[in-house]
């Protein structure tokens, strides 16, 4: 409060941008509303990738950060509830990671997307080599802000076309402990993920009922939305 108001707070900042399939994007003098009186670089790098609906974004470096006493610009918007899983069917979504330029998938493929209560489905063509023995070499894998991320916005699941959702040389398996632990089903292997579109269908990977195991296989599929189907 100052004088008997409310003094609102935005971020000043510029940006370098760097696209995981290669190019980039600056900005300068951005301004942002937020609430409080600070903001992570992280925090400020989703904002930007969600406002200006960019995909397959790689590093987000935040520069000249300066906070400064400004009145709001825009409305507040809630957080997107969970959405409800009907059966054993959720709502999917894909992220397409085709082409990108590392191994590594990181947080700020999925900051563009609505992932909450939704199946999380990674598309990095990797599936292509399947039944070769370059599937079990070099394969993409999520990073562990890259799950971290996922689990905090509220994914429902995650699966990935290739051999591993985790870097197999990282035997502590980040990826699996943090979706695990927050009772985040994972699916492998996936295959023909290119053939969905963006979003609109409902996935479901049904397992055999057999008990005391931690990997085992299942039934994945996806079925469109009537709207989809031509």
């Amino acid at each position: 409060m100052k004088g008997g108001s409310v003094v609102d707070k935005r971020v000043a900042f510029d940006f370098a941008l760097q696209f995981s399939n290669g190019g980039g994007l600056q900005g300068q003098g951005f301004r942002l509303d937020i609430e409080g009186d600070t903001i992570s670089d992280d925090e400020l790098a989703a904002y930007i990738i969600r406002d200006l609906r960019l995909l397959m974004v790689g590093q987000v470096d935040i520069l000249n950060k300066q906070i400064i006493e400004e009145q709001h610009k825009r409305t507040s918007k809630p957080e997107n509830a969970s959405l409800a899983r009907p059966n054993t069917q959720i709502p999917g979504v894909v992220v397409r990671a085709v082409g990108i330029e590392h191994r590594a998938i990181e947080w700020t493929n999925f900051a563009a997307i609505d992932v909450s209560g939704r199946a999380v489905l990674v598309n990095t063509g990797w599936d292509r080599h399947w039944r070769t023995d370059r599937y079990f070499e070099d394969h993409p894998f999520l990073t562990e802000a890259a799950a971290a991320y996922l689990r905090d916005r509220g994914a429902a699941l995650v699966g990935i076309d290739s051999l591993n959702i985790d870097d197999t040389t990282d035997p502590t398996r980040p990826v699996h402990s943090i979706l695990l632990a927050a009772g985040i089903p994972i699916v492998e292997h996936l295959t023909n993920l290119s053939a969905l579109p963006i979003d609109g269908f409902t996935f479901t990977a049904a397992p055999p009922k057999i008990v005391a195991m931690g990997t085992f296989p299942v039934r994945a599929h996806a079925i469109l939305n009537t709207a989809n189907v031509g």
